[in-house]
């Protein structure tokens, strides 16, 4: 049976939520006690006697004291306190954690209220112990209602969420003992602050444009996902989840996604769902605020010069959120006060595997370090199995690629926030578009492609009705209208060959398309003798001036929007590039054939026995209607 997050996750907000409420009602007047009623709750009936005990300590003090504790009661560092008092329920050694955890809730309390602890220590301790009668009530109350059995409630604290919890009490008792109360006052603020400024930065998205670079607001454009939980994940045998699904089970979490698939889209999303709707309890119930760290941004810094990944995140604050004055502590106090949640988005983006295993170490370390913190982690499936995070801490999941109704909805919103025109015009032009895009499914369901694909449909008014069209149309805007949209000239080496790029390819893809061994990833220095090979025969007459070309032109694929592409590293560190859809190197390969063929029957002789054989089957069906393009060009 799995582990039911909700009853840690929400530890005692069930209680804490209606109470502080009904206790602000009470200092304002007691007459509006009678009119109020508590939200029903599956954990209402066991704990109204600590709500009532609560409310009865606190009433004993004046009005600018009460509402500090009420705001105290509700704060993320009274529930990760809650979490621990649960956590340590279920343990052999409770009373020792208990004791501990008591020392972190008075100084807490002290702390974030600012009243003195001597003047009410002895209620401090009652409130405690409430706290712990109720977290070991709703323990018992879940096993007798068949939630967990006792078997399952003890198994329970060998679980991450429950282990973590308590590991991280020392670190959180250190953090407490350097603060004082401006402090906290100050880190709050600071919070709020870094919140606004990550819905800034996050809550726009800018969508492949032909002609333009725009950035378009989030809620108008973004399309969510589904999400599947792969095979070595707990969630093993479970339905595909929705994006709020998936936002409840996040806690030691990695998800893996195609290329264009959309997985940095969704470090942004979730940052910007998390700061704007902070209140809601997106993340497994609770109240986070997220940082976001570009493991690229990460490695090359630490190159440069060596930090940790909390220095990195203090120092992005200033360079990316333009907050250049904050207390130095103030990130480390929201990470071991259950505050924050990190995102590392692109485990995968360093070409060399040595590198890349040793942030997937980091990676381990920091959440190690701080245990408690919710951590996410994005990765291309190619090359993830290099520098896999540990299987025993971290779940794994996929991003689903866009089912028909979401193909739809991305569809109607590109063409809704790109086209002026009436609904009525703009209605027929999207229905228009997704009958004709039908013929490319494979690409059509790919966020990345989908756009692509929109951007063709709006410049030509249609998309092909032979794949060869798309995916030419496709390539030209990655190789040549993507740098002159965004005003990048090209390298000079790449401008002398400039008029090679695409027969270069065409080679690469021939060659790697006949090697199945080649398909998974082409390793840097082979690609480069390759691509020399080719351009020596046809624009080079010394053989340094072509591998140093081809060595350009290697560089040049790096990061060139899905095509052909850099996709990690081997393990012995050497750089993989593939074609990151297979559709483009069928294509490409058909390209190399048709050109490579002086006339029809010399392209049907070679493909006579792959059709024979049934083998290259969409090569064959490409090639042909590449050739046939060619011959009515040609007038045949």
């Amino acid at each position: 049976m799995p582990l039911d997050l909700s009853l840690i996750g929400k530890g005692l907000t069930p209680l804490l939520k209606p109470t502080v409420s009904w206790t602000h009602d009470k200092i304002i007047g007691r007459e509006i006690l009678g009119k109020r009623e508590l939200k029903k709750t599956a954990l209402q009936p066991i704990l109204q006697e600590a709500t009532e005990k609560v409310l009865d300590i606190i009433e004993e003090y004046d009005d600018p004291e009460s509402h500090p504790i009420c705001s105290f009661l509700l704060s993320p560092e009274a529930e990760q306190i809650i979490r621990q008092i649960y956590s340590a329920s279920s343990l052999d050694n409770k009373e020792n954690n208990l004791e501990t955890i008591k020392r972190e809730f008075l100084q807490a309390f002290y702390l974030y209220t600012g009243i003195d602890d001597s003047k009410i220590e002895e209620q401090n301790i009652q409130i405690f112990d409430i706290l712990v009668e109720g977290c070991e009530q709703v323990l018992t109350k879940a096993i007798d209602k068949g939630r967990l059995s006792a078997h399952e409630a003890k198994s329970v604290l060998r679980h991450r969420i429950i282990v973590d919890e308590l590991g991280n009490i020392k670190g959180l008792l250190d953090c407490l003992a350097k603060q004082d109360k401006s402090t906290v006052e100050d880190i709050l603020k600071f919070e709020e602050e870094y919140r606004n400024q990550v819905v800034n930065r996050h809550g726009f998205i800018t969508p492949p444009f032909v002609d333009a670079t725009k950035k378009i607001p989030m809620d108008k454009i973004y399309v969510c996902p589904n999400f599947l939980p792969n095979y070595y994940s707990s969630q093993k045998g479970s339905e595909d989840l929705s994006i709020t699904e998936f936002y409840t089970l996040l806690h030691r979490t990695v998800l893996l996604g195609d290329p264009g698939g959309g997985k940095s889209t969704f470090s942004q999303k979730l940052c910007y769902d998390l700061a704007t709707k902070y209140e809601n309890r997106l993340l497994a119930d609770r109240q986070v605020t997220p940082f976001l760290v570009i493991l690229r941004d990460y490695a090359s810094q630490k190159q440069q010069e060596p930090c940790s990944i909390l220095e990195f995140i203090n120092d992005n604050i200033k360079a990316d959120y333009q907050i250049t004055s904050f207390p130095s502590d103030a990130v480390e106090y929201l990470l071991l006060s259950g505050r924050a949640v990190v995102i590392f988005d692109g485990l995968d983006e360093l070409t060399n595997t040595s590198d890349r295993q040793k942030n997937r170490d980091d990676v381990e370390s920091f959440a190690n370090f701080y245990p408690s913190v919710p951590i996410l982690v994005t990765s291309r499936e190619v090359g993830y199995k290099e520098a896999p995070l540990n299987e025993e801490i971290f779940n794994s999941f996929s991003l689903g690629s866009f089912n028909d109704e979401q193909v739809k909805e991305y569809t109607e919103k590109w063409f809704k926030v790109t086209i002026e025109e009436t609904e009525n015009k703009r209605t027929k032009k999207v229905e228009a578009f997704l009958n004709e895009s039908k013929g490319v499914p494979d690409l059509q369901k790919n966020p990345l492609m989908l756009g692509l694909m929109c951007n063709i449909y709006r410049g030509e008014g249609y998309i092909p009705r032979n794949r060869p069209d798309v995916y030419e149309k496709c390539a030209d805007m990655l190789f040549e209208r993507g740098d002159k949209r965004r005003d990048i000239k090209l390298p000079i080496p790449i401008q002398k060959i400039q008029t090679k790029i695409k027969p270069t390819i065409m080679y690469l893809a021939n060659w790697i398309y006949r090697e199945q061994s080649l398909q998974g990833g082409v390793i840097e220095q082979k690609l480069i003798t390759k691509a020399s090979e080719y351009l020596l025969k046809r624009r080079f007459e010394d053989p340094d001036d072509a591998e140093q070309a081809a060595g350009e032109f290697v560089r040049f694929c790096r990061g060139r929007a899905w095509v052909f592409t850099d996709v990690g590293t081997n393990r012995d560190g050497d750089n993989l590039y593939k074609f990151t859809h297979r559709t483009f190197l069928e294509y490409f390969t058909a390209c190399s054939l048709v050109r490579n063929s002086k006339s029809v029957e010399e392209l049907f002789n070679i493909l006579l026995p792959k059709i024979a054989n049934q083998e290259w089957d969409m090569v064959c069906q490409l090639a042909f209607k590449i050739q046939d393009k060619k011959d009515r060009r040609c007038g045949r």
